[in-house]
């Protein structure tokens, strides 16, 4: 029963070229055919026993392979004469340096394999895109010298960066709102060994509760209700190779902390609604506007999690502490936004200037440069006077000097004195509201109100 299935090479080497796709026909040295698939019957309309054992001369219109023969040189990807759809290969057989036939294969269906190659490039083509657009949403775009500043507080934290991105650290940045943490975080990882791999940022305060845990591990289908019926890739897995950056994660649920703990000390992921474990390689930048400390005391973030993230504190200073960068940074993104909104250059009025500068800034840069878009679209022309700035900078104390010209009112004054002290107050309680209601001796929820009032 054995000795049935067993065939020679030769027997499996004609049963090979019997099935194949592509039109076959061999001659010997002296231009007889000796073989004529079944494929070079459908391609000739020629029947194999009409062909084989005659001279190949009898068939010259469809082929020349008894050129071939005479030459000894082979010819390669030669569009066929007869049949439009059809590519020939015609190769001559050596044996000890001597000619001793030829074999010509036919590649036919040219039009499919055409449609397929365009199919593929138009694929490639596709791909290319993703992966530009993967590329460009998981890199970081700013480098250490696009943060704006010369002051003191600002070099000190620019060198820190430079000591520390080089290394395998894993940094805390704390800074309030608006001071510039995510850039800061890009411009480590652009400084790192890992800058080539991928950037992966996560609001830990934006996501809801109830879907942060899916949003960092991934998930297969059906791992939970509401889950698409298809394969999600977490953010952390998405940081293989690079950086992940846990941007607020004072905000991060505790249940949550003890997991996020856990990959940072394992460096293992799995996804929802799957067994396997994978290894992941990232290097961890936290930022944070809470006090950290203060919510491993009252028991709202978890010490060992704090102490795993606090390896290296970069502390951003707020714009009130380097006032000195104040006219730098309203050139530079004056520039920007009349730039982004083809507008006219923008200059300030000394009187506009002043009062920025003695302008308090309690949301920052980013407060900033939305009082820049607020005054550009405010004015007809090109230079911003005191009158084309935001109504609160206007009325904030300090702001006021040199307006002779109009006189003083109680409210105004009132409100100043009012937005002083509660920013002096979240100051001192480093943004901390309870802290800083406390201080003012009123109610957290009083302060909430008047901060909603005051734009604070």
């Amino acid at each position: 029963m054995e000795s049935s299935l067993e065939f020679s090479v030769a027997d499996l080497a004609e049963l090979a070229l019997e099935h194949a796709y592509e039109g076959v026909i061999v001659i010997d040295h002296l231009g007889i055919i000796r073989y004529f698939n079944r494929a070079m019957e459908n391609i000739s309309r020629l029947k194999r026993e009409d062909v084989l054992g005659r001279h190949v001369k009898a068939y010259a219109k469809v082929t020349r392979l008894h050129k071939v023969l005479e030459t000894g040189e082979p010819e390669l990807g030669i569009r066929c004469d007869v049949w439009d759809d059809v590519i020939l290969n015609r190769i001559p057989i050596k044996k000890d340096g001597k000619i001793i036939g030829v074999v010509g294969v036919f590649l036919f269906k040219q039009f499919e394999l055409r449609q397929l190659l365009e199919k593929l490039e138009k694929l490639e083509s596709t791909v290319k895109n993703y992966e530009q657009k993967v590329s460009g949403i998981l890199s970081a775009e700013y480098q250490l010298d696009d943060i704006i500043g010369s002051s003191k507080a600002i070099m000190v934290a620019k060198d820190l960066v430079r000591r520390v991105a080089p290394k395998e650290l894993t940094v805390l940045i704390t800074g309030e709102s608006g001071t510039g943490k995510e850039m800061f975080a890009q411009a480590i990882h652009n400084l790192s060994q890992r800058k080539a791999g991928p950037f992966v940022p996560v609001n830990c305060a934006s996501v809801p509760i109830e879907l942060i845990e899916a949003e960092l591990f991934g998930y297969e289908p059906g791992a939970f209700t509401g889950s698409r019926n298809r394969t999600k890739e977490g953010k952390i897995e998405m940081a293989n190779k690079g950086t992940l950056f846990l941007d607020e994660i004072g905000d991060m649920p505790l249940e949550m902390q003890a997991k996020v703990l856990r990959v940072i000390e394992d460096k293992r992921i799995q996804r929802l609604g799957s067994n396997k474990v994978q290894r992941v390689d990232f290097r961890i930048i936290a930022a944070t506007n809470k006090d950290l400390h203060e919510a491993v005391e009252q028991n709202r973030f978890r010490s060992d999690l704090f102490y795993r993230l606090n390896v290296v504190t970069l502390r951003l200073p707020p714009l009130r502490e380097r006032p000195e960068d104040v006219e730098e940074l309203l050139h530079f993104f004056a520039e920007n936004v009349a730039s982004k909104y083809q507008l006219k250059d923008l200059s300030f009025s000394p009187s506009a200037l002043a009062a920025l500068r003695q302008y308090s800034w309690p949301g920052n840069v980013r407060e900033l440069i939305n009082a820049i878009v607020f005054s550009a679209h405010n004015t007809d022309g090109h230079t911003i006077h005191r009158a084309h700035l935001p109504p609160e900078i206007q009325e904030a104390r300090g702001s006021r000097a040199g307006r002779g010209d109009q006189p003083l009112t109680l409210k105004p004054l009132a409100l100043a004195s009012e937005r002083q002290a509660i920013e002096k107050a979240l100051a001192l309680a480093d943004g901390n509201k309870a802290r800083a209601a406390s201080l003012l001796n009123i109610h957290r929820s009083t302060l909430y109100k008047k901060m909603r009032r005051l734009g604070i």
